[in-house]
């Protein structure tokens, strides 16, 4: 009988034991899901294309309205424009804009725009261009969508190269 209520009393205490840690895990996965991307539906990949497009669309807007001649590349090229979005031209003057209608926090890094100033470079070698007469320009739809190391990159290290605000 005795041994009937050690091993009923040790039973228990490993279920208790098992059940806390799985507990445990299972909590620790949910708060893991949440950190990693989220997926997202065909529909809302189509939406944020739309805005995208629709953001870069007035980005060219406001250059067209002072004067420019302006490139859409990133809507008629897609994937192909070279990582610039589009070409904004008057007189010898070239502004080579990437658009980002990206509004969380900190989602534009240093090395997005590393890649960026990159990108610009290797079109103005390609296209044997004068680089005194060109801006590189990220063109964003919030401010604090660029990160604290992704400012730094602007304000300290590419004189050529900028970050601009089109709150739309």
């Amino acid at each position: 009988m005795n041994e009937i209520l050690i091993f009923g009393g040790i039973g228990s205490v490993i279920y208790i034991f098992v059940k806390n840690k799985f507990t445990k895990y299972k909590d620790e996965i949910i708060e893991l899901r949440k950190k990693l991307p989220q997926e997202f539906t065909a529909e809302q990949k189509l939406n944020m294309k739309k805005a995208g497009d629709d953001f870069e669309k007035y980005v060219g807007k406001y250059f067209e309205d002072d004067g420019y001649e302006v490139e859409y590349r990133g809507i008629n090229l897609g994937f192909l424009d070279g990582g610039i979005d589009l070409i904004a031209k008057k007189n010898n003057k070239i502004f080579l804009i990437q658009c980002k209608y990206w509004k969380k926090k900190d989602s534009i890094t240093h090395n997005m725009v590393k890649e960026f100033y990159g990108n610009c470079n290797f079109y103005i070698d390609n296209n044997k261009l004068n680089r005194e007469n060109i801006t590189c320009i990220y063109a964003v739809a919030k401010r604090d969508a660029i990160s604290f190391q992704a400012y730094d990159i602007f304000k300290l290290n590419y004189i050529n190269c900028r970050y601009q605000l089109f709150e739309c």
